[in-house]
């Protein structure tokens, strides 16, 4: 077995930092082995080590420009450097080379979410739908556009596709309560336990139920919310304001309210940044 063949087994075993280091020796022995190149740089997206896998795949660009997923990893690793404008354009390169490719679509489309260019966002994803109908992903964020523009029933189809075949999807679960909490609260806090339930982490269902619980004064459930987002590993400083009592949490809740926003879309930032990564491997 080759040396970049190891490399290539630690990257698929999620043994990032063997296969990291198992591509710098080949690359600092021959730099221009153009595999530990791009399995570098795409371990650095992974390893958060933005600049660093820039520069690699821009040398492996150079030396090998019409491979799309090249361009595709620089994309993302100059969008998690906020650098927009290169990210784009290796995005739209990519796409050139591989017209159809729904990692690199999927990856753009994103990228724009998060910018807040929602119509070519929402393009994009509905591109991804056409290439693989059950992209779960896909899905999910047309969803949450679909509700940040009021567009319901869209929204409903989307969530409903989901859970209809896999009904333990606590995001879909999460934005099915972010549909109903201005109609329905009771039923949107259903929802958002529901999805704390299976994912007891997921920062944006927990902090969505802490105060829609509050509101209707369920306070078993803005209890299990409290606690739930205390004891995460990444625990809100913010929200340890709140009394232990969680029966005082309602003369509390208007001051939680102001962190409440800040919080969810940091962590969902984080969540879809994270899973950004594409791999030719």
């Amino acid at each position: 077995i080759s040396t970049i063949e190891k490399a290539m087994q630690f990257h698929q075993n999620g043994e990032y930092d063997k296969a990291y280091n198992t591509c710098q020796k080949i690359v600092k022995s021959n730099p221009e082995n153009i595999d530990a190149l791009q399995l570098q740089g795409a371990l650095c997206i992974n390893l958060d080590k933005f600049n660093e896998a820039e520069h690699l795949l821009s040398k492996a660009i150079l030396l090998l420009p019409n491979q799309a997923i090249f361009h595709t990893n620089l994309a993302i690793a100059l969008d998690r450097q906020n650098k927009f404008k290169k990210a784009q354009k290796h995005f739209e390169i990519s796409l050139n080379l591989d017209t159809d490719n729904y990692m690199t679509l999927f990856a753009y489309a994103r990228s724009l979410e998060l910018q807040n260019n929602l119509e070519h966002s929402k393009n994009l994803y509905l591109k991804v739908l056409k290439i693989v109908p059950t992209h779960e992903g896909a899905m999910l964020n047309l969803a949450s556009i679909y509700i940040s523009k009021d567009n319901i029933p869209d929204a409903l189809v989307m969530l409903e596709s989901i859970l209809e075949n896999n009904p333990e999807n606590a995001r879909a679960l999460n934005n099915l309560g972010n549909v109903y909490r201005k109609t329905d609260l009771d039923k949107a806090v259903d929802y958002f336990y529901k999805a704390t339930l299976i994912d007891a982490t997921l920062a944006p269902a927990l902090t969505n139920l802490l105060l829609c619980a509050a509101n209707i004064s369920d306070w078993n459930k803005a209890d299990h919310a409290r606690h739930h987002l205390k004891s995460h590993k990444t625990s809100i400083p913010p929200l340890l304001f709140i009394n232990e009592d969680t029966n005082n949490l309602v003369s509390n809740i208007e001051n939680a309210k102001q962190f409440i926003p800040h919080i969810s879309s940091q962590h969902q930032f984080k969540h879809r940044r994270k899973n950004q990564l594409i791999s030719i491997f």
